[in-house]
Protein backbone atom coordinates (compact mmCIF):
# COMPACT_ATOMS: atom_id res chain seq x y z
CA UNK A 1 0.00 0.00 0.00
CA UNK A 2 1.57 3.33 -1.03
CA UNK A 3 2.21 5.94 1.63
CA UNK A 4 2.02 9.60 0.60
CA UNK A 5 4.96 11.74 1.71
CA UNK A 6 5.36 15.48 1.17
CA UNK A 7 8.95 16.33 0.37
CA UNK A 8 10.12 19.66 1.80
CA UNK A 9 6.50 20.54 2.42
CA UNK A 10 5.94 21.20 -1.27
CA UNK A 11 6.16 18.15 -3.50
CA UNK A 12 4.00 15.18 -2.66
CA UNK A 13 4.84 11.77 -3.99
CA UNK A 14 4.69 8.12 -2.94
CA UNK A 15 7.09 5.94 -1.05
CA UNK A 16 6.54 2.28 -0.36
CA UNK A 17 5.59 0.08 2.53
CA UNK A 18 7.15 -3.30 1.77
CA UNK A 19 6.70 -4.12 -1.03
CA UNK A 20 5.47 -1.56 -3.59
CA UNK A 21 2.53 -3.30 -5.17
CA UNK A 22 1.65 -3.17 -8.81
CA UNK A 23 -1.77 -1.66 -9.45
CA UNK A 24 -4.47 -3.63 -11.19
CA UNK A 25 -5.05 -1.40 -14.19
CA UNK A 26 -8.75 -2.23 -14.29
CA UNK A 27 -9.54 -0.45 -11.06
CA UNK A 28 -10.02 2.92 -12.77
CA UNK A 29 -12.24 1.57 -15.52
CA UNK A 30 -15.96 1.16 -15.92
CA UNK A 31 -16.73 -2.55 -15.97
CA UNK A 32 -18.26 -4.18 -19.02
CA UNK A 33 -22.03 -3.85 -19.12
CA UNK A 34 -24.71 -6.08 -20.57
CA UNK A 35 -27.25 -4.51 -22.91
CA UNK A 36 -29.74 -7.03 -24.24
CA UNK A 37 -27.64 -9.86 -25.61
CA UNK A 38 -24.68 -7.64 -26.60
CA UNK A 39 -21.67 -7.32 -24.33
CA UNK A 40 -20.18 -3.82 -24.43
CA UNK A 41 -16.45 -4.09 -23.73
CA UNK A 42 -15.09 -0.94 -22.10
CA UNK A 43 -11.55 -2.01 -21.31
CA UNK A 44 -8.75 -2.92 -23.76
CA UNK A 45 -7.82 -5.58 -21.23
CA UNK A 46 -11.20 -7.23 -21.75
CA UNK A 47 -10.37 -7.69 -25.42
CA UNK A 48 -6.85 -8.95 -24.66
CA UNK A 49 -8.14 -11.27 -21.95
CA UNK A 50 -10.71 -12.80 -24.29
CA UNK A 51 -8.06 -13.45 -26.94
CA UNK A 52 -5.41 -14.68 -24.50
CA UNK A 53 -7.70 -17.02 -22.58
CA UNK A 54 -9.77 -18.43 -25.43
CA UNK A 55 -9.91 -22.18 -24.90
CA UNK A 56 -8.20 -22.02 -21.51
CA UNK A 57 -9.61 -23.18 -18.19
CA UNK A 58 -10.86 -19.97 -16.60
CA UNK A 59 -12.45 -21.57 -13.57
CA UNK A 60 -11.40 -19.76 -10.36
CA UNK A 61 -8.78 -21.14 -8.02
CA UNK A 62 -10.32 -23.28 -5.29
CA UNK A 63 -9.43 -23.87 -1.67
CA UNK A 64 -7.82 -27.14 -2.76
CA UNK A 65 -5.46 -25.18 -5.02
CA UNK A 66 -4.05 -22.88 -2.35
CA UNK A 67 -1.05 -25.02 -1.49
CA UNK A 68 -0.20 -26.19 -5.01
CA UNK A 69 2.98 -24.83 -6.58
CA UNK A 70 1.93 -22.59 -9.46
CA UNK A 71 4.89 -23.31 -11.72
CA UNK A 72 4.62 -27.08 -11.39
CA UNK A 73 0.81 -27.32 -11.53
CA UNK A 74 -0.40 -25.01 -14.30
CA UNK A 75 1.07 -23.79 -17.59
CA UNK A 76 1.62 -20.05 -17.19
CA UNK A 77 -1.30 -19.08 -19.43
CA UNK A 78 -3.75 -21.24 -17.53
CA UNK A 79 -2.44 -19.94 -14.21
CA UNK A 80 -3.09 -16.41 -15.43
CA UNK A 81 -6.49 -17.12 -16.99
CA UNK A 82 -7.84 -18.55 -13.75
CA UNK A 83 -7.42 -15.09 -12.21
CA UNK A 84 -9.80 -12.18 -12.69
CA UNK A 85 -8.88 -9.96 -15.63
CA UNK A 86 -5.65 -8.22 -14.68
CA UNK A 87 -3.41 -6.36 -17.12
CA UNK A 88 -4.16 -8.86 -19.89
CA UNK A 89 -2.64 -6.77 -22.69
CA UNK A 90 0.73 -6.85 -20.95
CA UNK A 91 0.65 -10.66 -20.68
CA UNK A 92 -0.64 -11.09 -24.21
CA UNK A 93 1.92 -8.95 -26.00
CA UNK A 94 4.91 -9.89 -23.88
CA UNK A 95 4.49 -13.41 -22.51
CA UNK A 96 2.25 -14.92 -25.20
CA UNK A 97 3.63 -13.18 -28.30
CA UNK A 98 7.20 -12.79 -27.05
CA UNK A 99 7.29 -9.06 -27.80
CA UNK A 100 8.33 -7.18 -24.66
CA UNK A 101 7.92 -3.73 -26.18
CA UNK A 102 4.47 -4.47 -27.58
CA UNK A 103 3.19 -5.79 -24.26
CA UNK A 104 4.62 -2.81 -22.41
CA UNK A 105 3.28 -0.22 -24.86
CA UNK A 106 -0.16 -1.85 -24.94
CA UNK A 107 -0.18 -1.73 -21.13
CA UNK A 108 0.86 1.94 -21.10
CA UNK A 109 -1.22 3.14 -24.04
CA UNK A 110 -4.39 4.28 -22.32
CA UNK A 111 -4.87 7.10 -19.87
CA UNK A 112 -4.88 6.51 -16.13
CA UNK A 113 -4.88 8.87 -13.16
CA UNK A 114 -1.68 10.36 -11.75
CA UNK A 115 -1.67 7.98 -8.79
CA UNK A 116 -1.15 5.06 -11.16
CA UNK A 117 2.11 6.49 -12.51
CA UNK A 118 3.47 7.36 -9.09
CA UNK A 119 2.73 3.89 -7.73
CA UNK A 120 4.16 2.19 -10.81
CA UNK A 121 7.34 4.27 -10.67
CA UNK A 122 7.92 3.30 -7.04
CA UNK A 123 7.35 -0.37 -7.88
CA UNK A 124 9.70 -0.17 -10.85
CA UNK A 125 12.59 1.33 -8.93
CA UNK A 126 12.12 -1.09 -6.07
CA UNK A 127 12.01 -4.22 -8.22
CA UNK A 128 13.26 -3.66 -11.78
CA UNK A 129 15.27 -0.56 -12.61
CA UNK A 130 18.60 -1.96 -11.38
CA UNK A 131 18.30 -4.91 -13.77
CA UNK A 132 20.77 -4.43 -16.63
CA UNK A 133 20.64 -8.02 -17.91
CA UNK A 134 17.32 -7.86 -19.74
CA UNK A 135 16.93 -6.44 -23.24
CA UNK A 136 13.72 -5.26 -24.89
CA UNK A 137 14.63 -6.93 -28.19
CA UNK A 138 16.20 -10.21 -27.13
CA UNK A 139 15.15 -11.34 -23.63
CA UNK A 140 13.11 -14.54 -23.66
CA UNK A 141 10.96 -16.27 -21.07
CA UNK A 142 13.71 -18.84 -20.56
CA UNK A 143 16.33 -16.15 -19.95
CA UNK A 144 14.02 -14.41 -17.51
CA UNK A 145 13.62 -17.67 -15.60
CA UNK A 146 17.40 -18.05 -15.41
CA UNK A 147 17.74 -14.51 -14.10
CA UNK A 148 15.13 -15.14 -11.42
CA UNK A 149 16.82 -18.36 -10.40
CA UNK A 150 19.87 -16.21 -9.62
CA UNK A 151 17.89 -13.50 -7.86
CA UNK A 152 15.31 -15.56 -5.95
CA UNK A 153 16.78 -19.05 -5.90
CA UNK A 154 14.04 -21.64 -6.09
CA UNK A 155 11.49 -19.52 -4.21
CA UNK A 156 9.52 -18.58 -7.31
CA UNK A 157 9.30 -22.20 -8.44
CA UNK A 158 7.93 -23.21 -5.03
CA UNK A 159 5.40 -20.37 -4.84
CA UNK A 160 1.95 -21.74 -4.03
CA UNK A 161 -1.28 -20.29 -5.40
CA UNK A 162 -2.61 -18.93 -2.13
CA UNK A 163 -6.15 -17.63 -1.59
CA UNK A 164 -7.93 -17.07 -4.93
CA UNK A 165 -4.60 -17.50 -6.74
CA UNK A 166 -3.17 -14.20 -5.54
CA UNK A 167 -0.48 -15.63 -3.26
CA UNK A 168 0.36 -15.12 0.39
CA UNK A 169 1.51 -11.98 2.23
CA UNK A 170 4.84 -10.90 0.77
CA UNK A 171 4.28 -13.06 -2.30
CA UNK A 172 1.35 -11.32 -3.97
CA UNK A 173 1.16 -9.55 -7.37
CA UNK A 174 3.98 -7.02 -7.48
CA UNK A 175 6.45 -9.26 -5.68
CA UNK A 176 9.19 -10.71 -7.82
CA UNK A 177 8.41 -14.32 -7.01
CA UNK A 178 4.71 -13.98 -7.89
CA UNK A 179 5.40 -12.22 -11.17
CA UNK A 180 8.03 -14.78 -12.16
CA UNK A 181 5.83 -17.76 -11.28
CA UNK A 182 3.21 -16.25 -13.60
CA UNK A 183 5.67 -15.62 -16.48
CA UNK A 184 5.38 -11.85 -16.14
CA UNK A 185 8.57 -10.67 -14.42
CA UNK A 186 10.35 -9.64 -17.64
CA UNK A 187 7.12 -8.06 -18.88
CA UNK A 188 6.98 -5.79 -15.86
CA UNK A 189 10.64 -4.93 -16.41
CA UNK A 190 9.82 -3.93 -19.98
CA UNK A 191 7.20 -1.31 -19.10
CA UNK A 192 9.41 -0.08 -16.26
CA UNK A 193 12.32 0.35 -18.68
CA UNK A 194 10.23 2.11 -21.31
CA UNK A 195 8.28 4.48 -19.07
CA UNK A 196 10.01 4.95 -15.73
CA UNK A 197 13.59 3.78 -15.13
CA UNK A 198 15.34 6.25 -17.46
CA UNK A 199 13.15 9.28 -16.74
CA UNK A 200 15.16 11.85 -14.72
CA UNK A 201 12.14 13.07 -12.77
CA UNK A 202 11.33 9.54 -11.58
CA UNK A 203 14.99 8.80 -10.91
CA UNK A 204 15.21 11.84 -8.63
CA UNK A 205 12.18 10.71 -6.66
CA UNK A 206 12.60 6.94 -6.46
CA UNK A 207 16.19 5.88 -7.15
CA UNK A 208 16.68 5.50 -3.40
CA UNK A 209 14.37 2.49 -3.48
CA UNK A 210 16.77 0.40 -5.53
CA UNK A 211 18.09 -2.32 -3.23
CA UNK A 212 16.64 -0.67 -0.13
CA UNK A 213 13.31 -2.50 -0.06
CA UNK A 214 13.87 -5.74 -1.92
CA UNK A 215 10.77 -7.80 -2.63
CA UNK A 216 10.46 -10.48 0.06
CA UNK A 217 10.80 -14.16 -0.79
Amino acid sequence: MPIVLCLFGVLCTAAVASPAKKVNSNQHLVSASQVGSTLLVNSPDDVCHAALCSGEDTSPYTAADMFKAVHDTWPWKQAYCKLENQDACLWKGCAAEGNLSKGALDFLSWKRDDGFYITQAAYCFQEHCSNTEFDLQTTTLSQAQQYCDKKFGGAWRRLTAGPDGYGWPGQTPGSGVWERAHANYHCDWAYCKIAFCDVPEYQALFAFLEGVLPAPF
